[in-house]
């Protein structure tokens, strides 16, 4: 019984020492406090945390203080959640992961509704491209919006003589050898989703032409994928693939005459990033009027005008896509350009099927693209400067199966219990001995 009671409790105490080392140093007291569990970086923490403050006091005539939990990124967020009981959580609100984690948290519990005014309610889509934006019972709401594309550096592309990039397509280009960043799929979902974009938009054989094309045009890949904008804006790279608000943040602080970004057409993607009450939460009402707060017109300002702006953030550009579509209007030419309520084909990206094949195709691209990177890339060279023929095209951008039978691998070694890890390996040397048998042969008959 006592260490059921000591089960019990370990939560709390964990949540107790992280609500110690995330509050804020600040002197004195506040009338009021929020507890926020949390994935967003330090500078949407910070921007919310003082224009709430100021709504509160210019509201209510109280102070209010909010802590804010670091307990890393959106997965260790809903598993911390997950360690406690639905209502007994001890924090107030989660603010920001995707979507399917939060309809989740709402279907067990761990959500109740907030009630909106109408005039935030109805300026709030209930949906975008067929893909919820807000649960149907006012337990969560997208607080702004995502989407996947090219992050560009407008000198460089000068420089080099290069049109801006538009599509994935444009990043296979042989004017890009050596200018293309990228991170590594098995370690960014970032990098992940961008390849996973590709053979989707373009078919799979398609596709894996294009994404090995791009491969050759890497000059070498990264850990990570959020560091790819930043190198683009460093002149590291012309261009490569990022989620929107790391590249955004670069065009609101460089400004658009310097940074670009491009959401490619075909096959466009949206996903919200929502916030929500937590049941049971020690400060309700307060809970609620944050949600209110991120989801009213001067709380989705915050997500995209530049610092310093009026009614923008303080210091720290978010560059986030807002939920309310009326805004984008007054949002700049390039944030309306990526309006996502504007964009043609939204609904066509099967999750499913990115979902049944994950894991397999982190192995696949890493033992085709990333770890035989150097033969693939001399492939390539000999390639361009053979003048691009047809027939060895077609050779060094063929898949090593078709889609259905990857689909089939997938199941039976990654997504099968009771497959061994000898198997996959044996797999993923397979498929490692294929490229780089094929790399030497394209090499061999097109190189000079």
């Amino acid at each position: 019984m006592a260490m059921r009671r000591l089960k019990l409790l370990l939560p709390f105490a964990v949540l107790g020492g992280l609500v110690a080392l995330a509050w804020p140093r600040a002197a004195g007291s506040a009338d009021d406090e929020l507890v926020l569990i949390s994935p967003h970086w330090e500078g949407i923490r910070d921007e919310f945390t003082w224009a709430f403050q100021d709504h509160w006091k210019r509201t209510a005539g109280r102070t209010v203080r909010l802590a804010w939990l670091d307990l890393g990124g959106t997965s260790k967020c809903i598993r911390y959640l997950r360690s406690t009981q639905p209502g007994r959580t001890g924090a107030d609100l989660v603010f920001g992961g995707g979507v399917d984690s939060f309809t989740a948290l709402a279907a067990d519990g761990y959500l109740e509704p907030v009630e909106l005014p109408p005039e935030i309610s109805s300026a709030l889509p209930l949906k975008l491209g067929g893909y919820p934006l807000r649960d149907e019972r006012g337990r969560w709401f997208s607080a702004c919006l995502s989407t996947f594309g090219i992050s560009y550096n407008r000198p460089v592309l000068r420089q080099l003589g290069l049109p801006e990039p538009r599509e994935w397509e444009d990043l296979a280009g042989p004017g890009f050898f050596n200018w293309v960043g990228s991170g590594e799929p098995r370690s960014s979902g970032t990098v992940h989703m961008t390849y996973e974009l590709v053979l989707q938009s373009y078919g799979w054989d398609s596709g894996w032409a294009l994404v090995t094309g791009m491969a050759g045009n890497v000059r070498s890949f990264t850990e990570g994928g959020n560091g790819i904008p930043r190198d683009v804006a460093l002149g590291q790279f012309a261009a490569g693939g990022a989620i929107d608000f790391y590249a955004l943040e670069k065009v609101i602080r460089l400004g658009p005459e310097a940074m670009g970004f491009a959401a490619p057409r075909r096959l466009p993607v949206a996903n919200g990033d929502p916030v929500a009450v937590l049941s049971g939460a020690p400060h309700r009402e307060l809970a609620a009027e944050f949600v209110r707060y991120v989801l009213s017109e001067p709380g989705q300002r915050l997500w995209y005008a530049r610092p310093g702006a009026p009614g923008g953030p303080r210091k720290n550009a978010l560059g986030r896509l807002p939920v309310r579509p009326a805004l984008y209007a007054s949002a700049g030419e390039e944030l309306s350009r990526l309006d996502p309520f504007k964009m043609e084909g939204l609904g066509g990206y099967d999750f499913k099927k990115a979902s049944r094949r994950y894991r397999a195709l982190d192995d696949l691209l890493g033992a085709a693209l990333i770890d035989p990177h150097e033969e693939l890339r001399a492939a390539w060279q000999a390639l361009i400067a053979a003048g691009l023929p047809p027939e060895g095209l077609a050779e060094f951008g063929r898949p090593p199966c078709s889609e259905e039978e990857f689909l089939a691998i997938a199941d039976r070694l990654w997504n099968n219990k009771q497959a061994r890890d000898s198997d996959r390996n044996e797999q993923v040397s397979a498929w490692s001995q294929w490229a780089r048998a094929k790399y030497a042969a394209v090499r061999k008959k097109w190189g000079r």
